[in-house]
């Protein structure tokens, strides 16, 4: 980089500057760069941001999580699903549960990419949840591909208890330790997206409608 911007300095008959090294962050006091603090409820203060990006938000007990993503996606009339190979969603064996309940039910692994435009919704888990921002964070890995938060129509996620952090500073620090910011999404709220009226219009992007079951057990 050194080297490139000598370049250009010479190209224009400029002295090219010294590079300095950057000097290290201000440390800020933890009262002002963070709105949550790990004493807080974090599954209230996450709910409570969750609803008010226009995430629908539910607790179910962990034995009735198949039952009641079952029972919504008929309401919807959503026969249609991929659901990803992972964490609680494979525990409790969730596209043989759908199966029986007489939805279409594929796993990742099952599947393709192209085929998940042919879906009426993703089901996933998630790596974490923000309750600062109500924001679910999604990871791509092979039995989960991020295509399934993106993707179908609707989105349903599945968050467990102690996968809510109380920040984004928490959040960013663990994407930066596990090196794996490339392959990660983080949702707040369905897709939506403005014209410069600021006419609001949902699902252009992505998921018009997520579903949020917060597992409270």
């Amino acid at each position: 980089m050194d080297e490139f911007l000598k370049t250009i300095s010479r190209s224009l008959g400029r002295e090219s500057v010294p590079s300095r090294p950057l000097s290290d962050p201000p440390v800020l006091d933890e009262r002002i760069a963070r709105l949550v603090g790990p004493d807080a409820p974090l599954l209230e203060r996450f709910v409570s941001a969750a609803e008010g990006s226009k995430l629908v938000v539910m607790r179910v007990e962990r034995d009735r999580i198949v039952g009641a993503i079952a029972k919504l996606l008929r309401d919807k009339g959503l026969t249609r699903a991929v659901v990803a190979r992972s964490g609680l969603l494979a525990t409790q064996q969730l596209v043989a549960g759908l199966r029986g309940a007489s939805i279409e039910a594929l796993g990742w692994d099952e599947t393709s990419l192209d085929a998940t435009y042919d879906c009426d919704v993703g089901v996933t888990d998630v790596w974490m949840a923000i309750a600062e921002t109500g924001s679910l964070v999604v990871r791509g890995t092979e039995a989960h591909a991020r295509a399934l938060s993106l993707v179908p129509p609707v989105h349903v996620a599945v968050v467990e208890r102690g996968q809510i952090v109380p920040d984004l500073i928490d959040a960013m620090q663990r994407i930066k330790a596990e090196g794996t910011g490339s392959g990660v999404v983080m949702i707040t709220g369905p897709s939506k997206t403005a014209d410069i009226e600021m006419n609001l219009v949902t699902g252009v992007h992505g998921p018009g409608e997520v579903y949020v079951f917060v597992v409270v057990d």
